[in-house]
């Protein structure tokens, strides 16, 4: 196992500060990314999500196949990762967290707010 990573391939970033728009962690709901080691993109969204201080759970799909078929299920059949949920909903994938980054939906996705709802 690498650093920072625990057993099944779930993998807690620790962030306790506050980020921007006056959202303050204990405000965020559960960010899920479903990745690999070897996804540049899964890569970026862990950077981005670190870089705003919102702490996430790294789910390796390529270690764990029931994890895998979990992602399928939640994202609608999708195969490619990274996939990310915020909450319950489903962003989508690097391209689509972006977007609403660029936009100021992801804050208030991040928030509780349903705003920038993706249906897949």
């Amino acid at each position: 196992m690498g650093p920072g990573r625990i057993a099944g391939g779930v993998r807690q970033e620790n962030q306790e500060q506050e980020v921007g728009a006056g959202i303050a962690m204990s405000d965020t709901v559960p960010v899920v990314i479903y990745g690999d080691e070897y996804c540049a993109y899964c890569a970026a969204a862990r950077m981005l999500f670190t870089r705003k201080g919102i702490r996430f759970e790294d789910v390796l799909v390529s270690r764990d196949p029931a994890r895998f078929d979990e992602m399928q299920a939640r994202s609608g059949g999708r195969r490619t990762v990274p996939q990310i949920f915020v909450g319950d909903v489903h962003v989508g994938g690097f391209d689509d967290v972006c977007s609403l980054e660029k936009s100021g939906k992801l804050d208030k996705l991040l928030a509780g707010e349903a705003a920038g709802q993706h249906s897949h």
